[in-house]
């Protein structure tokens, strides 16, 4: 029965810790925003802080990583209990504190490919705790299996839960990551059981910290936002077909003009045709949160107020975007082929816009570094940093849809923007 127990928990906790870390290792600046959300409410946000942030973020993705295929094949299991203990303690308590208070809505543990509030991750960690705090108990009686048929299953069973995993996210990169890691020490094992064990939690350091790496350096692999390539904004900012609305309680508050007490009414029963009732308030109350579309905050505004969204997003030409969600972060020494590529577009009639949340005289500092040469318009930084993970980053739209995005680091030459159209 112990056996069973500790089998059960590994493969849960060693693969959910895996495919948490590669989804977030996926988007690491994502979660460093995240992670911000989290210090700021806190009271926390230490500018040496955020400055750490995509290499905090990183090393908690690749420690996750590290973690599960530990737990998974048994290595150094005593220290990688004992750490994950302490790592699922600290993301309780954090959880916890936010779902009491408030905090943030969504806790970021899967990306976006799971969104999860608050409680429904409190629940999860308290859930992985006590899987974990098995492993921690019985550390010294867990040992690999010798076994070929009982090994083997530790093989197949974690494959499958994260096949089925990754296959409901439409992203098989996690089970690729599993099977190289398991396969190859099942394979290894018949050479040497160690030495297998030892690789194979290597690899999925080196692995772990390479996709870091990638996907802060480029775009993440995998877009789970709404405004990945293909997508229609237009689309996503209605509400879908059988949406279910807000649910709101209204109290109506009247003055009976014969007493002079202010009475309370619901909507059913409020005097509104009795002459001696004289209306005072309405107090009008949340019961429940409806359905929203999954784009609610994207807007486009020039310098007059003037709203341009409909105009851009209807648009039936192409319109490259140049996002920089912060000017003041923009990196300014590798705009050449940006530079390049926006005289191209403009010689040949194509729209060319930028949006920032800065204000005009960063952004006119910018352009005069750069050389680059075309109007911005204002969006909420969010949206901005939601849209492309770089700054800045580059789109091309056209009637609204997201045909491509690039990271500054992968510039696409004019004749590879013509391909896209």
């Amino acid at each position: 029965m112990k056996d069973i127990l500790t089998g059960v928990s590994r493969i849960l906790v060693g693969t959910l810790f895996i495919f948490s870390g590669i989804i977030k290792a996926n988007d690491p600046l994502g979660f460093s925003y995240k992670l911000e959300e989290y210090w700021v409410e806190f009271g926390i946000a230490w500018d040496w802080l955020l400055a750490i942030g995509p290499v905090l973020s990183s090393f908690i993705c690749i420690f996750e990583i590290v973690l599960g295929a530990a737990i998974l094949v048994v290595y150094r299991f005593k220290i990688a209990t004992l750490l994950m203990l302490l790592m699922i303690g600290f993301f309780t308590i954090l959880t916890f504190a936010s779902a009491v208070f408030g905090l943030v809505k969504t806790c970021g543990c899967f990306g976006d490919a799971f969104v999860l509030t608050p409680w429904q991750s409190f629940i999860k960690d308290l859930v992985l705790m006590a899987f974990i705090i098995i492993l921690y108990k019985y550390r010294n009686e867990v040992k690999s299996q010798s076994n070929l048929a009982k090994s083997s299953l530790f093989v197949i069973i974690p494959t499958a839960i994260m096949a089925y995993i990754s296959f409901n996210v439409g992203w098989t990169f996690p089970l690729y990551f599993m099977l190289i890691i398991l396969v190859g020490t099942y394979i290894g094992s018949f050479v040497s059981l160690e030495r297998a064990k030892m690789i194979a939690v290597s690899l999925s350091l080196l692995g772990s910290i390479y996709l870091c790496y990638y996907t802060i350096a480029h775009l993440p692999l995998k877009d789970f936002r709404p405004y990945a390539m293909g997508k229609s904004i237009p689309e996503q900012m209605k509400l879908p077909e059988g949406a279910k609305p807000d649910v709101y309680d209204n109290v109506f508050k009247y003055k009976n003009l014969t007493t002079g007490d202010v009475e309370e009414f619901n909507e059913s029963s409020y005097p509104w045709d009795d002459e001696n009732y004289e209306f005072v308030d309405r107090v009008t109350t949340l019961i429940e949160k409806g359905d929203a579309a999954k784009i609610t905050d994207f807007s486009i505004v020039d310098e007059t107020g003037y709203d341009l969204t409909e105009d851009v997003l209807y648009d039936p030409d192409p319109i490259l975007m140049i996002i920089c969600y912060n000017i003041g972060l923009a990196t300014t020494d590798e705009t050449s082929e940006l530079v390049e590529l926006v005289e191209s577009c403009k010689m040949d009639g194509m729209t060319v816009m930028g949006l920032s949340a800065s204000d005009d005289q960063l952004i006119k500092a910018y352009l005069e570094k750069t050389g680059l040469d075309f109007d911005f318009f204002a969006t909420d930084e969010i949206t901005l940093k939601t849209m492309v993970r770089s700054n800045p980053g580059i789109i091309l739209l056209k009637e609204g849809i997201i045909l491509d995005k690039w990271h500054i680091n992968d510039v696409p030459s004019y004749v590879g923007l013509q391909r896209k159209l």
